[in-house]
């Protein structure tokens, strides 16, 4: 899958999403590793669509949302707590096996970083930046 592709999937951004993959959450292979175009990441497809739909399958309300409160966004998490890489690597292997569940969704942002989930999504699942 090329980049701009898996980065519509799951609304993450280019820097984001290689980073993620070199925490080893998704498998990639760089252009010339895999006779493809020079300059360019391509992601294992299967692995973008199960951490999609891993977030997607949760049936979770659409809730008003502005900012961390009873509940935080996983855009916020990893801008506040969890960075760009591993910390969010963590959450989406978490998702995935099911040890992690979403607990709704707000428009305000793009793909799985809208998702909400409870305050624990700090320590218990990944390590957080102080």
């Amino acid at each position: 899958m090329p980049r701009p592709e898996a980065e519509r999937a799951l609304g993450l951004k280019n820097f984001t999403l290689a980073t993620v993959a070199a925490a080893g959450a998704i498998r990639f292979a760089k252009g010339p590793e895999r006779n493809l175009p020079a300059r360019c990441f391509f992601f294992l497809r299967e692995d973008v669509m199960k951490i999609k739909d891993a977030f997607e399958k949760h049936s979770v309300p659409v809730k008003a949302y502005s900012k961390p409160g009873e509940f935080i966004a996983l855009r916020h998490a990893m801008k506040n707590y969890l960075g760009r890489d591993s910390g969010l690597a963590a959450v989406m292997r978490a998702v995935v096996d099911g040890s992690l569940v979403p607990v709704g969704y707000t428009n305000r942002f793009r793909g799985i970083t809208g998702y909400l989930f409870g305050l624990r999504i700090c320590g218990s699942i990944a390590p957080c930046q102080a």
